[in-house]
């Protein structure tokens, strides 16, 4: 682990999700005309 505090680095199986999640931001031009 990275410090005394963090148990472990590797994220559990029971934490991934069968379906894809789309995130993020969307195109934004401020200068768009």
């Amino acid at each position: 682990a990275y410090n005394p505090k963090y148990s472990c680095p590797l994220v559990p199986s029971a934490n991934h999700l069968e379906t894809a999640i789309l995130a993020g931001e969307k195109s934004f031009d401020l200068f768009k005309k």
